[in-house]
């Protein structure tokens, strides 16, 4: 049965996976975040450094990877556009 790591806590990914030794970890960058007392809350690197916590603790070498913008996704659709660009003022030379 295969199973994705966002659908997995750590303990259950680490038992899954035994021969992976190196993490990369990319959780949300949520610098507009708050609490529940409305005070500013990073909740997607908050996570990270508590998973590579636990990652570490069992043995593993964990990099945490903070996205620019919001999330991976935007960024590689930021990526994406540049590319893009990019080929667009090559054409046009």
């Amino acid at each position: 049965r295969s199973m994705t790591a966002s659908a997995m806590n750590p303990e259950s990914f680490l038992v899954v996976n035994l021969s992976l030794k190196n993490k990369a970890l990319i959780y949300d960058n949520d610098v507009d975040g708050r609490d529940a007392k409305g005070q500013p809350h990073n909740h997607g690197q908050v996570q990270a450094a508590l998973s590579a916590e636990a990652f570490r603790k069992a043995g593993y070498q964990v990099y945490i990877q903070t996205p620019q913008k919001k999330d991976f996704n935007e960024d590689l659709m930021a990526f994406l556009g540049r590319m893009e660009q990019e080929q667009t003022q090559e054409q046009e030379r």
